[in-house]
């Protein structure tokens, strides 16, 4: 996923997870915490962890197999609000999602077990990706052009976690982008070998 991120194999994927974080930043605006500051970010990933973590639990059970429906019908849902909303339409993007809700449609009519339980796992393991590249590798990108340039996995993403704790007692912001990132994978880390096992 993270090799991936960034060209057109993991669209969907990022796409979902990019549309789950807004939608818990929009929800924290709502209550009144500012986007893009400093608790704001923390609470979108703790929420994105935890979000992992039940997605990784359940999908062992017989519920799990319902993550990849789910995911592309609410990344289709939000598409067309936006549509709604902005009275355009993207059509690289709209594109992706046709081409992911067939794929789904196709795996689940010919009954292709291993590749439902792989695409399930995508889905669930593209929020950890979406933190990695919003703490670490967007911020990176953003060091020198040349740095931008060899990082794809940024190509399509522009969200930077580690913008929001910039300066902060003087530390570089990733020093902060790491730091955060590495505590945020290992309760990931953790229940991964788990759910192979399972």
């Amino acid at each position: 996923m993270i090799l991936l991120w960034g060209t057109l194999a993991t669209e969907p994927f990022r796409y979902f997870a990019e549309i789950t974080a807004g939608g818990i930043s929009f929800s924290l605006s709502a209550i009144g915490l500012k986007a893009g500051g400093k608790i704001s970010v923390l609470v979108i990933s703790v929420l994105l962890v935890i979000l992992t973590l039940a997605l990784l639990i359940l999908s062992k059970k017989e519920l799990g197999k319902y993550v990849p429906p789910v995911a592309v019908t609410l990344s289709l849902l939000v598409f067309l609000i936006r549509c709604l909303i902005t009275g355009s339409i993207e059509t690289k993007s709209a594109a992706y999602l046709i081409v992911s809700v067939v794929l789904v449609l196709l795996i689940y009519l010919l009954k292709l077990e291993t590749v439902w339980i792989w695409l399930s796992d995508a889905f669930i393991l593209a929020f950890p990706v979406f933190l990695l590249s919003s703490w670490v590798f967007v911020p990176v990108s953003k060091i020198s052009a040349k740095a931008s340039r060899y990082f794809f996995i940024t190509l399509k993403s522009t969200t930077d976690y580690a913008e929001a704790f910039k300066g902060l007692f003087s530390i570089p912001k990733i020093i902060w982008g790491i730091f955060f990132a590495v505590l945020f994978m290992l309760p990931v880390l953790y229940f991964i070998p788990e759910r192979r096992k399972a």
